[in-house]
């Protein structure tokens, strides 16, 4: 069913929903001032595919790929100012290759 929790100024903070006791589906947190946290589906309980979190102004924080739970894909991470953190690639949650970290 679903699955809702509340900042106590009354801001949602999460939304997501569970099927047979695991996450399923799209999941999403807010930062208590309402601007969006992170968003990303579950399968079976874990993370899979497409995931993006965010600072509480609004810039991008990271963008990631899961595959069953592992992340897997190319990612990326800013600062707040909006400059780049990290670059990297995972494979099968394992970093691979080259990482850039400024």
């Amino acid at each position: 069913g679903l699955r809702e929790e509340w900042w106590p100024n009354g801001v949602k903070a999460l939304e997501g929903r569970y099927l047979r006791g695991e996450r399923e589906g799209l999941w999403s947190t807010w930062h208590d001032s309402g601007a969006l946290r992170s968003q990303g589906r579950y399968v079976e309980g874990l993370r899979e595919g497409p995931w993006s979190e965010w600072h509480a102004d609004g810039s991008a924080r990271c963008a990631a790929s899961y595959a069953a739970g592992r992340r897997d894909g190319v990612w990326r991470a800013w600062h707040p100012d909006g400059s780049l953190a990290e670059a990297g690639e995972f494979v099968e949650g394992l970093r691979e290759g080259p990482w850039g970290f400024f």
